[in-house]
């Protein structure tokens, strides 16, 4: 009796294995597009929105306040605009401090925004802006609807670079900073 309860448990540990390896695997089927790169766009025709060296989409989005803010805003008198996107865990963390701490004074007359696509409310954004107590150090913007994230084809620590004219300069990882950096000197 107790071997046969162990091989039934054994039975339904392998199945449920099983059921998972298969769902991620057909979760997962349209991310192997480009498992082996060459040079054919495999993105589709919608590719080119967001990306740099196009004109960006005065595109809105909700402040954490809760008020609505268009990209195009604040262009006005300044050199553009520095869009990080965060989901808030401890590498956004690590790399909004470098933005607050280090290139925002460095690189001044931009304005500089943290964009969080997790949160479904700006009353959200807000609490986690003010738990990180970056209120007040850096603008915050809500992304609920993801339609930033969506035309910029953007994931975590995406960070976006709009010049003055609303020409995309950056729309790429932030790494280490060095290619923003490098970007916001030659404007």
């Amino acid at each position: 009796m107790y071997s046969s309860k162990l091989v039934f448990k054994k039975n339904i540990l392998k199945s449920f294995v099983w059921i998972m390896i298969i769902t991620f695997t057909f979760q997962c089927a349209n991310n192997f597009s480009d498992i082996f790169p060459d040079s054919t766009d495999k993105t589709g025709s919608n590719s080119a929105s967001g990306q740099a060296g196009t004109i960006s989409t005065n595109l809105q989005v909700t402040d954490m306040y809760g008020n609505q803010y268009p990209l195009y805003n604040d262009l006005a008198g300044v050199k553009g605009s520095v869009y990080y996107f965060t989901m808030w865990c401890s590498i956004c963390m690590a790399h909004s401090g470098e933005i607050i701490n280090n290139i925002k004074p460095s690189y001044t007359g931009f304005n500089y925004f943290l964009v969080d696509y997790v949160s479904s409310t700006p009353s959200q954004t807000r609490q986690l802006s003010d738990y990180f107590a970056f209120t007040g150090l850096i603008g915050v913007l809500n992304d609920g609807s993801g339609s930033l994230l969506s035309y910029f084809h953007a994931t975590m620590s995406s960070v976006v670079v709009i010049d003055s004219t609303g020409r995309i300069q950056m729309n790429e990882d932030f790494k280490d900073g060095s290619r923003l950096r490098s970007v916001l000197q030659s404007l």
